[in-house]
Parts: C-alpha cells; sequence; structure tokens
C-alpha cells in the first residue's frame, strides 16, 4: 500500500443484511487494503487498463459477498452458564437447548475452562453430551487449558498499554502451564483493580492478537480448528484456514 492507493474496507459488507448494517462500524470488521487497482499512479502493476476487469480485493467483491469466497458468520450472544454447570449432563444439554432457541442459529460452540481436569478425558464427554442434545444442528466443544486467560497471557504484548496491562508485560513461555492464569494476568497489570473478568475478559478478547494465540497456546488451536469445522459443516467452503499470518508460512 502507498499514500495513495489505501482505504479501508469492511470485510462483511453493508450490503449484506442485518449483519452488514451491525458490523458496518465494529473494528473487526474493517481491514486496510489497497484500492484494488483503481487508483493511477506510477506504477503499472497497480492500475491495470481496462480497469474494471482489473480490479481486485475489495472492489472486485463490492457487495457480493458469496462471489468474492467470504460469508456472513454472524456469532449470537454467549450463554453463559458457570462451570459446575458445564460438566454434568444436565447443564450442558440445558445450555445447548438455549443455544438451539436462538434466532438464525446455525450452529453451537460450548467453550469452557478446563481447570484441572484433563481436556483429553474431559472433552470428549461434554461434547457426547452436547452432540446428543443438538441433534442434527453442528456443535463443537471446546475446553480452554486451564484458564481462558491463558489465551490472554499467550498474546499479552497484543493488550500493553491497554487497561490495566503493563506496557513492558512479556508473554508467558507456557501460558497453559500454571494454574491460576487469571493470577498471572493480575501480575501483568499494574493499576488497581488489576484484572476484573466481567468487564476486562470481553474488551481482552476483542482485541488480543489471534495469531500469537495460536501459536503459543495448543486448546486456542483447538478452538481455531473447531470453528473452521463448524463453518464447514454449515455447508460452507473454508479456504486457508488458519490464516498464513498466523502460522508464519
Amino acid at each position: 500500500m502507498t499514500a495513495t492507493d489505501r482505504q479501508v474496507e469492511h470485510v462483511v459488507p453493508r450490503s449484506a443484511g442485518a449483519l452488514g448494517v451491525r458490523l458496518a462500524l465494529d473494528v473487526g470488521n474493517l481491514m486496510v487494503c489497497c484500492k484494488g487497482g483503481t487508483a493511477r499512479s506510477g506504477d503499472a502493476d497497480r492500475y491495470l487498463p481496462p480497469v474494471k476487469r482489473n480490479r481486485s480485493c475489495g472492489e472486485a467483491k463490492g457487495g457480493r459477498v458469496e462471489q468474492a469466497g467470504v460469508w456472513a458468520v454472524g456469532v449470537g450472544k454467549p450463554i453463559r452458564r458457570p462451570r459446575h454447570r458445564l460438566v454434568r449432563e444436565a447443564g450442558v444439554r440445558q445450555a445447548v437447548r438455549l443455544a438451539l432457541a436462538q434466532p438464525d442459529r446455525g450452529a453451537v460452540l460450548v467453550l469452557l475452562d478446563g481447570d484441572a481436569d484433563c481436556p483429553a478425558e474431559l472433552g470428549p464427554t461434554v461434547q457426547a453430551w452436547a452432540t446428543a442434545a443438538a441433534g442434527d444442528v453442528p456443535c463443537r466443544v471446546v475446553l480452554a487449558h486451564r484458564e481462558y486467560e491463558a489465551w490472554f497471557l499467550a498474546a499479552i504484548e497484543s493488550l500493553r498499554g491497554r487497561r490495566a496491562v503493563k506496557s513492558d508485560a512479556d508473554p508467558h513461555p507456557a501460558p497453559e502451564s500454571p494454574r491460576g492464569a487469571k493470577e498471572q494476568l493480575e501480575s501483568a497489570c499494574g493499576a488497581a483493580p488489576s484484572y476484573l473478568e466481567t468487564v476486562d475478559q470481553p474488551a481482552f478478547s476483542a482485541v488480543f492478537s489471534l495469531s500469537s494465540a495460536y501459536r503459543r497456546s495448543r486448546s486456542f488451536r483447538k478452538l481455531a480448528d473447531s470453528f473452521a469445522n463448524l463453518v464447514r459443516d454449515m455447508g460452507h467452503e473454508v479456504g486457508v484456514w488458519p490464516p498464513s499470518a498466523w502460522t508464519g508460512a
């Protein structure tokens, strides 16, 4: 990109119905890109006549999401339940039934802390309960190894200076190893109150580096893979996944 060949594009365009309108000002739905071959410049490779046939990126996509190979997958409001209910069959079935009752539901993702339980043992058990409750609706279960906050520890450099996180906070060398990830996260914060789960967890989730978490956290890789599989189960094609920027490939 250059100073005269750049613009901000919507990933899901505003023309994509209610979802496009809702995401119009969502920073997670915005990306900086070139002008797709429509900007005149001294670089012949950036502007190829006839322009209409040589457009790329957002200029070629326009409002046609499917033609560009991009699908709008909305994420509904989370249904929060205490962990102790999600390690019991009745609690899992109830949570899944609530998710199935949501409008425009296409799939169900169950996410919980692993705590001291072994993900390889607890995960398949919860998955079996959830699958039975979901019926023919795609459903995946993911356990954040130990705690959800371990993913923040894996990508802490992307949170520096945000809220109470110290500007020199370093990522944990083994973010899923220590018990008490919340306490570890508090040590990376300077001001009091240092970490408030109900407020900081959603705020950090919106901005932490997915690529850093993917490289450093095995359970986050499980989440990424499960999300892609849900999209496939819903009938969409998934191209290169995970993104090469996450893997460094």
